[in-house]
Parts: C-alpha cells; sequence; structure tokens
C-alpha cells in the first residue's frame, strides 16, 4: 500500500472524524471503522493558559464527545500538580522542570492506551518541553501522531533549533492553520503540500509526489 503524508491548513477538516479514520485504516470501509472507537490523546495546553491553543483543544474535543467511534482524551501540557508539587510550580525556573517531568511521566502512562496522539504545537521552548516529548514517547509505544502546528515563528524555529526538523519528521500528519505555514514546512521539505483553492479540501501529496484532495 501506498504510503501518504498530509497537511491540513484548516482543522477541523469537514467532516472531521475521517481525517482520524483515515491515519489509522486507510483501506478500510469507513462503515466498518466506527465499530471500534479510535482512541486518540489529545495533548495541548489547558485552560489555565488562555491562547488559541486551549481553545482550539476544546474545540476539537467538543466536536468529538458525542461520536461514538471516536474516544478521546486530554492531557496537559501544563499539568496542575498537587501539594508540595504545586508549590515547586510557582518557583520561576524550577517550575518548568517540575511541569516537564510531570508530563513525561503522565504521557508514559496515557500513550500506550491510545490510538493516535494529536499534539498541539508552538515554537521554540515551548516546542522543546511540550511537544518534542509527545513525540519521542509516541514513537517508542509505535503510534501515530498528528502535529497541529500553530505558531508564525515556524520559520525562525526550523531554521535555528536543531531539535525541530529531526523530531517533525517522526510524525504521521502535520496540520497547519493557514496557507503562509504550508508554504514554511514545504521549503524545509516536511510534509510537502500545496494550499488549497477551497477551504472545505484537503490537499495531500503520496510519497511518489502525486497531488491529492479530498473535498467534503
Amino acid at each position: 500500500m501506498e504510503s501518504q503524508t498530509y497537511i491540513f491548513h484548516q482543522w477541523p477538516p469537514p467532516p472531521a472524524l475521517y481525517s482520524f479514520i483515515d491515519i489509522l485504516e486507510p483501506s478500510m470501509p469507513r462503515e466498518t471503522q466506527t465499530h471500534n472507537p479510535i482512541r486518540v490523546l489529545l495533548a495541548a495546553p489547558s485552560l489555565r493558559i488562555i491562547g488559541g491553543q486551549s481553545r482550539q483543544a476544546v474545540r476539537l474535543m467538543g466536536l468529538f464527545q458525542d461520536e461514538p467511534a471516536v474516544k478521546i482524551s486530554f492531557v496537559p501540557h501544563n499539568p496542575e500538580l498537587p501539594g508540595l508539587l504545586g508549590w515547586l510550580q510557582n518557583i520561576k525556573y524550577l517550575r518548568t522542570l517540575v511541569t516537564t517531568v510531570a508530563y513525561c511521566f503522565l504521557l508514559l502512562a496515557r500513550v500506550p492506551k491510545c490510538d493516535l496522539i494529536h499534539i498541539f504545537s508552538a515554537s521554540y521552548y515551548s516546542y522543546l518541553c511540550c511537544v518534542a516529548p509527545a513525540i519521542l514517547i509516541g514513537k517508542l509505544f509505535r503510534k501515530k501522531i498528528i502535529l497541529n502546528y500553530r505558531s508564525g515563528e515556524a520559520e525562525d524555529h526550523l531554521e535555528n533549533w536543531r531539535t525541530a526538523i529531526p523530531t517533525i519528521k517522526l510524525v504521521d500528519q502535520i496540520v497547519v492553520p493557514s496557507g503562509y505555514l504550508v508554504d514554511v514546512f514545504a521549503r524545509f521539505n516536511l510534509r510537502r503540500a500545496s494550499s488549497s483553492t477551497s477551504s472545505s479540501s484537503i490537499a495531500f501529496r503520496t510519497e511518489n509526489g502525486k497531488r491529492c484532495d479530498r473535498s467534503s
């Protein structure tokens, strides 16, 4: 079977459900795919950090809340810890270490129980502390990975941070919210794709470079 790599420049693509299904079993008829729910682990900032990523994560979870074909769970990039550990999170610099270690332990506990990981991503240190660990742990357990990259500083990040490109190459799909980011990733040969002219279509290239479009 010809393997496929994708870039979506709108998320969630309509119908959003099938973007999860097609990653896992692209050859299986959709009528039979919904019998066993796809277990999706969403890794994103919690609403303790009010911003675009946390709001999009809540929106995405809401889309699938009543969808029997998808069982979605959540692991926050910024877990709120109890007791002494919570107190340590109030100390500058130390809180980054404590939170990152706790987040990695949560990933180690939850990733084996899922089929697919959907990781919301910013750039720079946020990527290093929150996204790279999720990618590496996901690959350790041989899970499918969607990277939802939402930073306008992508070009500088990819060009100047040595950890970025090698880890991004490990993911199965890259999701970006704009044609600008599609072009940025294409310049670094990361899941090359062209921007679609329709907001309801999904553009991707197979490994042999052939362009395909899927519209709802």
